[in-house]
Protein backbone atom coordinates (compact mmCIF):
# COMPACT_ATOMS: atom_id res chain seq x y z
CA UNK A 1 0.00 0.00 0.00
CA UNK A 2 1.09 3.56 -0.63
CA UNK A 3 -0.24 6.94 0.39
CA UNK A 4 -0.33 10.03 -1.81
CA UNK A 5 -0.84 13.60 -0.61
CA UNK A 6 -3.16 15.94 -2.52
CA UNK A 7 -3.24 19.70 -1.98
CA UNK A 8 -6.05 20.22 -4.49
CA UNK A 9 -9.28 18.98 -2.84
CA UNK A 10 -11.25 18.96 -6.11
CA UNK A 11 -8.67 16.66 -7.73
CA UNK A 12 -8.76 14.25 -4.76
CA UNK A 13 -12.57 14.25 -4.53
CA UNK A 14 -12.90 13.62 -8.28
CA UNK A 15 -10.45 10.71 -8.07
CA UNK A 16 -12.33 9.17 -5.13
CA UNK A 17 -15.69 9.43 -6.92
CA UNK A 18 -14.25 7.86 -10.10
CA UNK A 19 -13.51 4.68 -8.14
CA UNK A 20 -16.77 4.36 -6.19
CA UNK A 21 -20.24 3.16 -7.17
CA UNK A 22 -21.83 5.42 -4.55
CA UNK A 23 -20.90 9.01 -5.30
CA UNK A 24 -20.51 11.64 -2.61
CA UNK A 25 -20.67 15.42 -2.77
CA UNK A 26 -17.50 16.07 -0.79
CA UNK A 27 -17.62 19.78 -1.64
CA UNK A 28 -20.94 20.01 0.21
CA UNK A 29 -19.78 17.79 3.07
CA UNK A 30 -16.74 19.99 3.75
CA UNK A 31 -18.36 23.32 2.93
CA UNK A 32 -17.04 26.11 5.16
CA UNK A 33 -13.87 24.18 6.00
CA UNK A 34 -10.38 24.93 4.73
CA UNK A 35 -8.86 21.71 3.34
CA UNK A 36 -5.08 22.04 3.06
CA UNK A 37 -4.38 18.34 2.38
CA UNK A 38 -6.01 15.03 1.59
CA UNK A 39 -4.12 11.76 1.95
CA UNK A 40 -5.35 8.85 -0.16
CA UNK A 41 -4.09 5.33 0.50
CA UNK A 42 -3.88 3.05 -2.55
CA UNK A 43 -3.66 -0.71 -2.96
CA UNK A 44 -2.04 -1.08 -6.37
CA UNK A 45 -3.77 1.77 -8.25
CA UNK A 46 -7.13 1.51 -6.46
CA UNK A 47 -7.81 4.01 -3.66
CA UNK A 48 -8.87 2.30 -0.42
CA UNK A 49 -9.34 5.17 2.03
CA UNK A 50 -8.73 8.87 2.49
CA UNK A 51 -7.92 11.17 5.34
CA UNK A 52 -9.09 14.75 4.89
CA UNK A 53 -7.23 17.40 6.88
CA UNK A 54 -9.50 20.36 7.57
CA UNK A 55 -9.53 23.61 9.50
CA UNK A 56 -12.30 25.91 10.68
CA UNK A 57 -12.18 29.17 12.60
CA UNK A 58 -12.16 27.31 15.92
CA UNK A 59 -10.43 23.96 15.39
CA UNK A 60 -8.51 21.63 13.07
CA UNK A 61 -8.94 17.92 12.51
CA UNK A 62 -8.96 14.89 10.23
CA UNK A 63 -11.94 13.09 8.73
CA UNK A 64 -11.44 9.46 7.67
CA UNK A 65 -13.26 8.12 4.60
CA UNK A 66 -13.40 4.35 4.00
CA UNK A 67 -13.97 4.08 0.25
CA UNK A 68 -14.93 0.39 0.47
CA UNK A 69 -18.16 1.57 2.15
CA UNK A 70 -19.00 3.26 -1.16
CA UNK A 71 -18.76 0.15 -3.38
CA UNK A 72 -15.26 0.27 -4.88
CA UNK A 73 -15.09 -0.36 -8.62
CA UNK A 74 -12.52 -2.59 -10.33
CA UNK A 75 -11.44 0.30 -12.51
CA UNK A 76 -12.13 4.04 -12.50
CA UNK A 77 -14.97 5.61 -14.40
CA UNK A 78 -14.03 8.29 -16.89
CA UNK A 79 -14.40 11.78 -15.47
CA UNK A 80 -17.45 13.75 -16.55
CA UNK A 81 -17.03 17.21 -18.00
CA UNK A 82 -18.85 19.91 -16.07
Amino acid sequence: MRTKEYTNPKEAFTLMNQWTGIKNSYETQFQGKNIPRIYITFKDNQPQCASVEYKTNTFAGFYFIDLSDKMLLNQPEKPTLN
